[in-house]
């Protein structure tokens, strides 16, 4: 695990360095600029829209090999994907045999073997070498393309900050070569927060109407999703999968490479995104109905806040004179933390300070956000007071199955953040519900967080900055909700897990392998490096469902650990069978220089360590070393 997360660091290094790099390198020596120029120019043309799409060659810094790579798509036929150069009559390309193949301006590609690599020649023509180096040529199979070109034809400006957006075009190929889509992209800009800031970056595109992308249902908006910090890449499909077996409502997706003005960007999936919309969250859209009655004052829209000067309540709400008739629904609402809270120009506070924006409708007036304020409010209440009549008011098996999903896989979000929740009009359903499933790199041991990665442990989904308690006190005081979870664990989940670590893992992994290892080189990972991933999730899925087992079909007791506030602003309550060592510890506060802090029994005064042996529930506090 220590190596993992040394890996995770290395890449989060990565992230801040690999453009100085470029830059560097680039700038530096200026004979090597010069040297490269032929190989700048050189580019392939595979079949696409009018002539084709052009990808251009690729030179890695990183690597420090001195060639250059060819990253085609499956859709692309050697024979028939022509080549184009400057400053010279002719390529001569030398496979390790010696053996030469001579290509003209316009010739094809024909003859070359995936994942080899070539010495290349820039030829005069009288035969003599203008330039020569390395090139290996790559080629996926069984994926599809998608070829986005901006409107400036850059990619930088658009890196510089995820608010700045281009429009452009796109064309989607499917792997056998037919158009899937091709349309021009009323925008692209920057998605996501933790993932945006890495060096392959997520992004949200707007389609200028609505299409089905490969098969999955017609609309405008999708996301790229770059898997940047998994590894192996199959953390959200297996996610996807458990989802479906709990009958939770979760996003599709498919897997493609993408590139970016000619340059190939990496292995993306093609999600859809968490919105109100026919085959998404299909429930009432109160955004439209929201428009129909202000039609003339949906641009621009202010907003307006009211405190409750007795607790942390607050609701922000928009300034729009008219309710549509209806105003019980549809709501997508997501819960969040503080440094993401304001992000949306609606949203609310419940008196204990649990915070939730509203992803729809984007703009709400007061009448409706204290609709569905209140209705949470509402649900905190019975949730603190174990009140069963809970039950009038929320679908409790969608949160016990929800809860059942983060607490298995370990999810760093931890219901805190990427946490939704949806309610249509009463008319046709009167409940709020729990999802749908979304954003789940960061699970199953790839964190930065010890404690949320031990597998024999339950986090309640409170190890998280600022994290919800509705799920603790659900699953402390409301017994209909508990004994749904122990259920669907023993019915559902397990069943579906039993068979990831026998072979859906394998199954889940090998859209991943379609790329031939293209993603991996160009954003530094190896095919070792792939496949250690895929079996440390499978170990720990076996480790987490032996633990699981005894929690919640031995009824193993549990002991509550109450660490009163971490160096993250976490407030975790975890979890530990009676007898067992604590485990992992949540960080501890900054202490005053050359002091030392430690975890402390409140009650007794005792040190708690990873080795300690709960035996009761326990307030640990920090106090400093003595």
């Amino acid at each position: 695990m220590r190596t993992r997360r040394l890996l995770q660091i290395t890449i989060l290094a990565l992230s801040l360095t690999i453009l100085f790099l470029s830059l560097r390198e680039l700038y530096k020596d200026k004979n090597r600029r010069i040297s490269t120029s032929r190989f700048e120019s050189l580019t392939v043309k595979v079949n696409g829209p009018g002539d084709g799409m052009n990808i251009n060659c690729f030179y890695d810094l990183y690597h420090g090999s001195g060639a250059w790579y060819f990253f085609l798509p499956s859709c692309a036929d050697p024979a028939l994907s022509t080549v184009d150069f400057r400053n010279a009559s002719y390529l001569e390309i030398e496979d390790i045999n010696g053996t030469i193949l001579k290509i003209p301006k316009g010739g094809n590609l024909g003859g070359l073997n995936r994942n080899e690599t070539y010495l290349i020649r820039f030829c005069r023509s009288d035969g003599s070498v203008a330039e020569e180096g390395k090139i290996e040529y790559m080629h996926s199979e069984e994926l599809p393309a998608v070829f986005i070109t901006t409107e400036s034809g850059r990619m930088d400006l658009l890196e510089e900050d995820k608010s700045h957006s281009e429009s452009g075009q796109i064309y989607i190929v499917n792997p056998d070569g037919t158009a899937d889509v091709l349309s021009a992209l009323s925008s692209i800009h920057g998605h996501g927060n933790t993932s945006w800031r890495l060096d392959k970056r997520p992004w949200l595109l707007e389609l200028q109407r609505n299409f089905s992308v490969l098969g999955m249902n017609p609309a405008k908006k999708w996301l790229l999703i770059a898997n940047r910090l998994d590894v192996s890449k199959v953390r959200n499909p297996l996610v996807n999968e458990m989802s479906d077996v709990l009958n939770i409502p979760y996003m599709n997706y498919v897997y493609a490479d993408v590139y970016f003005n000619g340059q190939y960007g990496g292995l993306f999936q093609i999600y859809e995104k968490p919105e109100v919309w026919p085959g998404r969250i299909d429930i009432t859209d109160l955004d439209n109905e929201n428009k129909k009655v202000n039609s003339t004052l949906y641009k621009d829209v202010e907003t307006d806040k009211v405190n409750d000067d007795n607790s942390d309540a607050e609701r922000v709400f928009a300034k729009l004179p008219h309710d549509p008739g209806d105003i019980t629904g549809g709501y997508l609402i997501e819960h969040n933390y503080a440094d993401r809270y304001g992000y949306r120009a609606c949203r609310f506070r419940t008196k204990t300070g649990e915070r939730y924006t509203l992803r729809s409708p984007t703009y709400a007036t007061k009448a409706e956000v204290d609709y569905i304020a209140d209705l949470f409010q509402k649900v905190e209440d019975l949730a603190i007071a174990g009140d069963p009549s809970i039950e009038q008011y929320i679908d409790l098996e969608s949160f016990a199955d929800k809860y059942l999903l983060e607490e298995f896989i370990n999810n760093e979000a931890n219901a805190a953040t990427s946490s939704f929740f949806y309610k249509d009009v009463d008319f046709k359903d009167p409940l709020l519900h729990a999802g749908p499933a979304w954003d789940y790199d960061k699970i199953l041991g790839n964190t930065w967080n010890d404690s949320m990665d031990y597998i024999e442990t339950l986090k309640f989904n409170t190890n998280h900055k600022h994290q919800t308690m509705l799920f603790y006190n659900l699953y402390q005081k409301n017994e209909a909700f508990l004994d749904i979870v122990k259920r669907n664990y023993r019915d559902k989940l397990r069943p579906y897990v039993e068979k990831l670590i026998e072979s859906d893992l394998d199954r889940l992994s090998q859209d991943v392998e379609h790329d031939r290892g293209m993603d991996a080189l160009r954003w530094h990972d190896t095919p070792e490096s792939i496949a250690e991933d895929k079996e440390f999730i499978r170990t720990y899925l076996k480790k987490r469902m032996d633990f699981c087992d005894r929690v919640w079909l031995e009824d193993a007791p549990l002991c509550i650990v109450h660490f009163q506030g971490d160096l993250q602003d976490r407030n975790p309550y975890i979890g530990v069978i009676k007898g067992d060592p604590m485990g992992d510890l949540p960080f501890l506060p900054d202490a005053a220089e050359g002091q030392e802090v430690c975890w402390v029994n409140q009650a007794t005064g005792e040190q708690i360590t990873e080795g300690t042996i709960i035996t009761e529930n326990i307030e640990a506090v920090v106090e400093k070393k003595k």
